[in-house]
């Protein structure tokens, strides 16, 4: 039989692989051919989506008299998805549809993110989440919520942006759930009611986060320079001891002695095993993390990830997702949803449905960045002193 050696050269191709890729940016082709017609309002380069062209027909009708847009927005429900303007291409529909099937599809991994998610609370509603907790604690909210029981959040955080921005109210705009006259006259009076007890809207809850994190130095994991394990670390602990027996041959012990303390050797299997664990990070791990923290999330996907949070809760979000992304074995639970972490396993673990899995742990130049919006410090700042001024004992972090 011949000898079959590709694993021995893999880490070679791999760099060479790497390398060709990274000067192909440089020279970059499109072989795809231009698409005529009208183009979509998400994807300038892609034709939107329409019915074949019968003879006679206007090519260049307005949405408004587009024959497949306006039958597709008649009939479609719920009508915020899509502006009265907007026309869209294949791509774009996909991305702007996908909440919908992830919701109908049993088992989806993306399913969680998007229950009771046809909606994304608007930046008044996410900066006004500690003054929220504030209100409810008023006992001042029975009579709003009877009003409206399952929205009160967005239509008390509207009334407040159009107080505090002075504008019309936006009843036309597509993307803003209109809000009933009897909604509007609610919530002006616990607002009204709010401020005479001392619970007005302040300065610091005008402010919420915008929180973007990246791994650092992936190149370098991904091309095997930063691996931490060395053979004696992934090889069975009983063969690393047979190969270390005194009964061996110094030769042979030396020999695997310095073979054992070597960095683990590059191969499909590692990197396997690192697209795995971002995987889990990002479909387990942030979200959970996000969803504690009352933010919500923009997207995961790796070691990239964006979300909205409360000001209060940005640092202490980052700072929490920064040490899960250095974690090493986890267990997730076979009905991991909502804001349940995965389990860290560190010492014993009793045996449970679900799966076992690795983050990728710790490790030279193994960590993860956070940027914030400027902003946004300011306020988180202000959150600081409130609570120092309530409670002397209380020790803030810092985030590394």
């Amino acid at each position: 039989m011949p000898f079959q050696a590709e694993g021995a050269f893999y880490p070679l191709t791999h760099a060479l692989g790497q390398s060709y890729l990274a000067a192909s940016k440089t020279r970059r082709t499109d072989r795809r051919p231009l698409e005529e017609g009208i183009k979509c309002g998400l994807h300038g380069d892609l034709e939107i989506l329409r019915f074949s062209w019968k003879e006679g027909a206007d090519r260049n009708p307005r949405p408004a008299q587009d024959p497949f847009w306006s039958e597709f927005k008649r009939r479609w429900q719920p009508t915020s998805d899509f502006k009265p303007s907007e026309r869209l291409s294949a791509v774009a529909l996909v991305k702007r549809l996908a909440y919908r099937v992830c919701q109908r599809s049993v088992g989806h991994p993306l399913g969680p993110f998007f229950q009771e998610a046809e909606t994304f609370p608007s930046t008044t509603e996410m900066a006004l989440a500690d003054w929220f907790q504030q209100v409810e604690n008023t006992g001042f909210l029975e009579e709003f919520r009877e009003v409206t029981p399952d929205r009160w959040r967005r239509i008390l955080a509207q009334v407040v942006h159009e107080q505090e921005a002075d504008t019309p109210r936006p009843e036309k705009e597509p993307e803003i759930h209109p809000i009933r006259p009897e909604e509007r006259h609610a919530a002006r009076a616990l607002l009204s009611r709010l401020q005479q007890a001392g619970v007005p809207v302040r300065d610091e809850d005008k402010y919420y986060a915008i929180l973007l994190m990246d791994g650092d130095r992936m190149g370098k994991l991904v091309n095997g320079e930063t691996l931490a394990s060395r053979w004696e670390t992934v090889l069975h602990p009983s063969l690393v001891e047979r190969l270390r027996h005194p009964g061996f041959p110094a030769p042979y012990r030396n020999f695997w002695e310095q073979e054992l303390a070597a960095p683990r050797t590059l191969a499909p299997s590692v990197h396997a095993a690192i697209s795995e664990a971002l995987g889990d990070f990002s479909l387990y791990t942030v979200p959970a993390i996000i969803n504690r923290h009352r933010g919500r999330l923009i997207y995961a996907g790796g070691d990239d990830l964006c979300a909205l949070l409360p000001a209060s809760e940005a640092l202490s979000a980052a700072r929490e997702i920064a040490e899960w992304y250095n974690r090493s074995f986890i267990f997730i639970p076979e009905a991991t949803e909502g804001d349940e972490l995965p389990q860290s396993l560190t010492d014993t673990w009793f045996c449970a449905p679900g799966r076992l899995a690795v983050h990728l742990g710790r490790g030279k130049d193994i960590s993860i960045s956070a940027g914030l919006l400027r902003g946004v410090l300011l306020a988180q700042v202000r959150h600081f002193v409130r609570v120092l001024e309530e409670d002397a004992s209380y020790q803030p972090f810092v985030l590394r």
